[in-house]
């Protein structure tokens, strides 16, 4: 299928990287002083843990660059910047259905330990659908900066209430 199934990248001042086929980190995870942006025309699975260490290290996880309705940013494992923004998609949308929807930001929460996003001040905006199907659940710590969810956030494995602090 041309998929990508092992990429890893450590000590990196900055990546971007955009593929035509879905594509998936390894275990070892993504590590960078700089900007991350990851583009796919289908889904991008985080499997090792995704981290940027300068305030600059914005980062930015873009699925479905196609439009078509067929990508999800699938996360199993902590995403973190120090200072840094993280952003679902950019916003883009379509019409499905008869309906307006967003495309690209869509996020589903997957595993068997506790997934952490944190940004220590940076904001964290997840343009499309969450959904947790990871038992022992998300959490979402920006250190004051600005949490937004820009469509619903839903179980995906049983269904629970959500706690916010």
């Amino acid at each position: 299928s041309n998929a990508i199934n092992n990429l890893q990248a450590s000590n990196l001042s900055s990546l971007s990287f955009s593929n035509t086929k879905s594509f998936a980190d390894n275990s070892n995870g993504i590590s960078s002083t700089g900007a991350v942006t990851l583009k796919s025309t289908g889904d991008i699975t985080l499997n090792g843990a995704l981290t940027t260490t300068a305030s600059n290290g914005h980062i930015s996880l873009i699925a479905d660059t196609e439009k078509d309705g067929s990508g999800v940013v699938i996360v199993s494992n902590n995403i973190t910047t120090s200072g840094a923004n993280l952003s679902f998609g950019d916003g883009s949308t379509i019409n499905f259905g008869g309906a307006t929807t967003q495309v690209g930001g869509d996020v589903y929460v997957q595993g068997s330990s506790l997934v952490t996003w944190s940004t220590s001040t940076g904001s964290i905006t997840v343009n499309g659908q969450t959904l947790i199907g990871n038992s022992q659940g998300l959490s979402v710590n920006s250190g004051g900066g600005n949490v937004t969810f820009n469509g619903s956030i839903d179980s995906a494995n049983r269904y629970e209430g959500i706690y916010v602090s």
